[in-house]
């Protein structure tokens, strides 16, 4: 039995404040197969105030498009690593087919992670188009969210790059 008693924020495990736990059982045998806190408020501030903190001041948005691909790269082979464990915790979870378990909780989702980073990768930063009802031209630019733009916008340091 797979049993937490603990929250997940600001990158490590933490004590729940509340004493109390949700249990999980097998729909097919009702056989109890884990067991999660039951959060708190107090529990789900600690998280939002982690996150809110990792967004600002975290190494996420002043990664560039390179190094976020490569953390979805990275994110994509650990999930791929436990696909297997993934579908059978599903499956044994919800109920769900096996074979619909590998499929739709550990294929699918590897392969859009790979699709996202590959389009970080390949996406122009900036393109250039013809103007459509006047003169001249209009710039396309993609931007990560939290990206340099984001940071001028809410009065928050901006990193420059070279161009």
């Amino acid at each position: 039995m797979l049993e937490y008693r603990d929250i997940y924020a600001g990158g490590r495990l933490l004590p729940s404040a509340s004493p109390d736990a949700i249990t999980v059982a097998n729909p097919a045998t009702e056989e109890i197969m884990g067991a999660a806190p039951a959060a708190s408020d107090k529990d789900v501030d600690i998280a939002v105030r982690a996150a809110r903190e990792a967004f600002d001041s975290g190494p996420w948005p002043r990664a560039d498009r390179a190094e976020r691909a490569t953390a979805m790269d990275r994110l994509a082979a650990a999930l791929e690593n436990r696909a297997r464990d993934t579908a059978f915790l599903v499956t044994a979870e919800m109920g769900m087919p096996i074979t619909a378990s590998r499929l739709h909780n550990a294929e699918v989702p590897v392969t859009i992670v790979r699709y996202y980073a590959a389009l970080a990768r390949a996406l122009p930063p900036e393109e250039v188009r013809a103007a459509v009802n006047f003169r001249g031209h209009t710039i396309v630019r993609q931007e990560p969210v939290g990206g340099e733009r984001d940071r001028k916008r809410e009065g928050r340091e901006v990193r420059t790059a070279a161009r």
